[in-house]
Formats: structure tokens, C-alpha cells, sequence
């Protein structure tokens, strides 16, 4: 309606004009420059009419986003106030119950039977989880437990999953009985549609989220376990501190004292692999830097941020800090979204974990160009834990792990590659 008004209004200004124009009465009074001058001043006012009218038709949809929003804080104030009151655990059952939907259900580990038929009953065994009346394996899911491998152990590091469960945020239950290992050179893929709890898997993994049930074991060291998520972290530094991390930068640990450096390695425990980074000679570190980059397809980042060199960064036979390293950049602005994903494979490829847990860390990437990220690292000796979507990836791991999203059963379902 907004539309057709303005039509018909522009075609009754325009009409005064086709009508005097052939000597009528309106232009004997008036000449043609005044009828038009009066025509844009009538149309201008039109148009800021009907934006005006616009705007006011469209406003309620900025009301109910302000309430949503307002809505929101008020919620989160609540909870703020709650928490400071002492009452922890009633609080924290309150608003687990007010955001769960009405039809979840706990599904039972063997088969997948609801436990209880109706959302009442579902509750309430929600809430005797909750404050402890009731213990999970009565629930049907068992008892969560992370362990860690024995240091020097004979066996074999890997990524173990047993019997684990996964619950959505608002407490639907995505996964039961999720059971598999990722063992060094057998790479598991993880695919599913979106919200069947694929990024969930992996932030429990990662202790983002608390184990709801089951057993997680990881191994000893926990730097063979490498974490890339679909967004890369990039830090304010350095192009060589981009690769380095999460190792101090080059910088900071230059100006370190040895008292500092010694606490440092007392509180985080670097691994052999990682202590061995750390005194690598300047020249040897950086090679392999460079091999890291080649490896991704960014080897000419050298040359494109330039260094201290200027004019003859990445020319050969320039000294080290002609090459680009040493040149600090706004990388989140300065990189595409492909090539912080490259970058941060590039990472990946100069630590050579044992293991690594890609969440869609390539999905801005080509398919030709994720391909040949997963064969760099599979040709580098890593095991992936990969959540991705192209079936051209699963020629790289040896086990696919499909979460079906349904909500019924386990939920999910394996294949062998």
C-alpha cells in the first residue's frame, strides 16, 4: 500500500503538467519553470512522507526486539541476584528447568526409550539429577569420569570415548552411548546436520563444557592434543608470533629473566616437543616456519608484509629480518577469512601434535585447497578428530561418526572408511 500511494501521488503532480502544456489556463498564469520548480519541492515532501509513514509501519518490529532484548538483562540480572543470595544449586536448577523444553526427554542408554512419557515426569527426573537425589546411572547414563592416560605408559596415546552423553544447552538429549577411539594414524571425521551436537562433542572434549556421562580418557601429555576452531585465534604480534602460538611471543620471552622463564615452565609443563620450539635456533625455527607456510599455500605473506629489510624482503639471500617475520600487522583486518584459516593449519603443521581437533577450521577454504591441508597433515604424522561436512574428507580418516540429530535411539551411527 505504501507503494501504490506513491504512484498515484506522483501521478497527480505530474498531471499538471501534460494538461497545461498545450496553453492551458495554468500555463498562461504560471510558466513552466514555476509548475516544475513547485513539482520537485511536492516531490520531496512526498518521498519524506512515505519514509515517514514507512518507518512508523515498521516500528513495532524495533519495539519487540528492544523488549526481547530488555527482557534478556532483566533475566540475567535475576540470575545475578540469585546467585549472590547463597543459593547456588537452587538457582541453578531453577534455570535449568525454565530453559528446557517441554518435550525433552532423557533417552535411555539400550535402545533409546524415553524416560517418562510426558514432560512432567521428565522434569522432575531432571531436577532429582540436578540437586543429587538421583544418581545418573539410574538415569540410564553413566557416571562421567575424564582421565588421563599414565605418563610412560606402554600403550599407545589416544582419544577414547565411552559411553559418552551429550545434552543440547536447553537439555535435549543429542547423543547416548557414544562410544569410539581416535588411535594414532586413524583419523575420525564427525558429520551431522547442525544442532546434532557435533561442536558440543568437542567442547566437552576440550573441558569448555562438563561431561553430563561416560568416560573420556586423553592422553598424557596434554600438548598432543591441538585445538583449531572454525573462527582461528589470532594474536597482536608478529607474523612469526601468529605460528608460535600458543608459545609466548618471541618478544616477550627474549625480555623474560631466567626466574620468569622457569615459573613459566613450572606452571604450564611444557611437553618435549614444546621445550624443544622454545630453544630452537633462530635459523632453524624460522625454516620450519617457512615450511609451514608452504605447506598452506601462504608462503608469499613473506613477501607481501614486507620486514625490516623493506625492499628486499623475500629475496634470496636477504638476512632474516628482510623476510617478514619480524613485521607486526592488523592480521584479523590485513588476512581473508581462507587465509586465517590457512594460517592457523600453518600453526598446526609447525607444532606436529599428535592429535589434532579441527572444528570446521577449513570451512572458508576451497574444497581443493581443504584437501590439501588434510594431506599436509596427514603427511605431517597428525591424527585428526574432524568435524567437517565434504565427503571428499573422509579418503583422509579412517572412521566416520555420523550424529543424526533425530532424538531418538543413540543418535548416532558409525562407519568405517
Amino acid at each position: 500500500m505504501k507503494y501504490a500511494a506513491s504512484v498515484v501521488a506522483m501521478l497527480v503532480y505530474a498531471a499538471p503538467l501534460y494538461v497545461a502544456s498545450n496553453g492551458g489556463a495554468l500555463a498562461s498564469k504560471r510558466d513552466r519553470d514555476d509548475v516544475t520548480q513547485d513539482y520537485i519541492r511536492s516531490m520531496r515532501l512526498l518521498q519524506n512522507t512515505s519514509r515517514g509513514v514507512g518507518d512508523l509501519v515498521l516500528v513495532y518490529k524495533r519495539v519487540t526486539t528492544l523488549a526481547g532484548h530488555t527482557s534478556r538483562v532483566a533475566e540475567l540480572l535475576e540470575a545475578v541476584g540469585r546467585l549472590a543470595s547463597g543459593d547456588a544449586l537452587a538457582t541453578a536448577r531453577d534455570l535449568y528447568l525454565r530453559n528446557v523444553s517441554s518435550s525433552a526427554q532423557l533417552a535411555s542408554q539400550a535402545g533409546g526409550k524415553a524416560l517418562g512419557s510426558n514432560p512432567s515426569n521428565a522434569a522432575l527426573a531432571m531436577t532429582k539429577s540436578l540437586s543429587g537425589c538421583v544418581p545418573l546411572d539410574e538415569l540410564g547414563v553413566p557416571a562421567p569420569r575424564r582421565l588421563r592416560a599414565p605418563r610412560g605408559g606402554a600403550a599407545e596415546p589416544a582419544i577414547r570415548f565411552d559411553r559418552v552423553a551429550l545434552d543440547a544447552p536447553d537439555g535435549t538429549p543429542l547423543v547416548r552411548g557414544l562410544t569410539f577411539d581416535v588411535a594414532v594414524g586413524k583419523s575420525v571425521m564427525v558429520m551431522g546436520p547442525n544442532g546434532s551436537g557435533k561442536s558440543s562433542l568437542l567442547r566437552v572434549l576440550a573441558g569448555l563444557w562438563p561431561l553430563q556421562g561416560g568416560t573420556i580418557e586423553t592422553p598424557a601429555d596434554p600438548d598432543d592434543v591441538f585445538y583449531l576452531s572454525q573462527r582461528p585465534h589470532l594474536v597482536q604480534g608478529t607474523l612469526r608470533d601468529q605460528l608460535l602460538y600458543p608459545l609466548p611471543p618471541r618478544a616477550v620471552w627474549r625480555q623474560a629473566t631466567p626466574a620468569a622463564r622457569v615459573d613459566f615452565g613450572r606452571s604450564w609443563t611444557p611437553s618435549a616437543r614444546a621445550r624443544a620450539v622454545a630453544s630452537m635456533p633462530p635459523r632453524q625455527m624460522e625454516e620450519r616456519l617457512e615450511a609451514a607456510l608452504e605447506a598452506v599455500g601462504l608462503d608469499y605473506l613473506l613477501a607481501r608484509v614486507g620486514g625490516n629489510g623493506g625492499a628486499d624482503a623475500g629475496k634470496p639471500g636477504a638476512p632474516v629480518t628482510a623476510r617478514g617475520w619480524d613485521q607486526v600487522q592488523p592480521w584479523t583486518e590485513t588476512l581473508s577469512g581462507g587465509e586465517k584459516q590457512r594460517l592457523a593449519m600453518a600453526r598446526l603443521l609447525f607444532h606436529a601434535p599428535r592429535f589434532a581437533v579441527l572444528d570446521e577450521c577449513t570451512s572458508a577454504v576451497s574444497a581443493d585447497g581443504e584437501r590439501e591441508l588434510y594431506a599436509a597433515a596427514a603427511e605431517a604424522g597428525i591424527t585428526t578428530l574432524s568435524v567437517a561436512h565434504r565427503p571428499a574428507l573422509k579418503k583422509f580418516h579412517a572412521l566416520a561418526v555420523h550424529f543424526d540429530g533425530s532424538q531418538v535411539g543413540l543418535g548416532y551411527s558409525l562407519e568405517k572408511l
